[in-house]
Parts: C-alpha cells; sequence; structure tokens
C-alpha cells in the first residue's frame, strides 16, 4: 500500500489527540449543551491520549493498511456519536452516542489489528 515514516508517529498521535479531544468537546459541550467539569476533561484527555497512542503505533510500525481501518473506524465512530447527539433520542443521545462511537472505534481497532495479523502471517508463509 503506502509507507508512512516513523518519523510522523508522534505528529499523528499529536493530530489525534487534539482532534479527538476537540470532537469530544464539541459534541459534549456544544451540542448537547452539558456544563463540563474537571473529571471531563480528564476523561476526555485519557481518551484523546489513548486513541493518539494507537494512531501513532501504527505509523511507527509501518501498519498502513491497519491505520487507514483504525482512521475509517474513527471517523465512523465520531459521525455516529454526531448523529445520537443531534437526534436527541429523549435523553438517551448522549449515552447512546457515547457507547456507539466506542463500539465503532473499537471495531474499527480490532479488524485493524485481525487484518495486520494475517498480512502478517502471508508475508511468513510466502518467504518460507
Amino acid at each position: 500500500m503506502f509507507q508512512i515514516k516513523k518519523k510522523f508517529a508522534l505528529p499523528v498521535g499529536a493530530v489525534f489527540f487534539v482532534l479527538t479531544f476537540a470532537l469530544f468537546y464539541i459534541g459534549v459541550a456544544l451540542i448537547l449543551g452539558n456544563p463540563l467539569v474537571l473529571t471531563n476533561y480528564l476523561a476526555f484527555a485519557i481518551f484523546s491520549f489513548l486513541v493518539g497512542i494507537i494512531a501513532a503505533c501504527f505509523v511507527f510500525f509501518n501498519l498502513s493498511i491497519g491505520f487507514v481501518i483504525f482512521s475509517l473506524g474513527y471517523v465512523l465512530g465520531f459521525g455516529s456519536m454526531f448523529w445520537a447527539f443531534n437526534e436527541g433520542m429523549t435523553g438517551w443521545g448522549d449515552l447512546i452516542g457515547l457507547i456507539q462511537m466506542m463500539f465503532i472505534l473499537g471495531i474499527g481497532l480490532a479488524s485493524a489489528v485481525i487484518v495486520e495479523i494475517i498480512l502478517l502471517i502471508i508475508k511468513k508463509v510466502k518467504k518460507a
């Protein structure tokens, strides 16, 4: 597929961190209109940090197909979260949106790892 240089791992992780934090802030504070306290910011930062580390690891280990799959799950997850926030769903939209986003992001991560493991096995078999 395409090659991503290791030197871009930290910037990619930082972009995912900032983007995730901003999307959470936009979704919870602006769309839902919930007042945020320190624990909200801490939870946003921890989750954003984990997502940034995962994205950086895909880049650092040059797992480009896994990175694309993870990024797709990321976009779909946050898109579904915003859709659920916007729909309202009689007070359950916020919880449903967050769970839905994490579930889709988890599916994207698991799919990316499985695809990369399959590709690794195929490379090993071709080499032998």
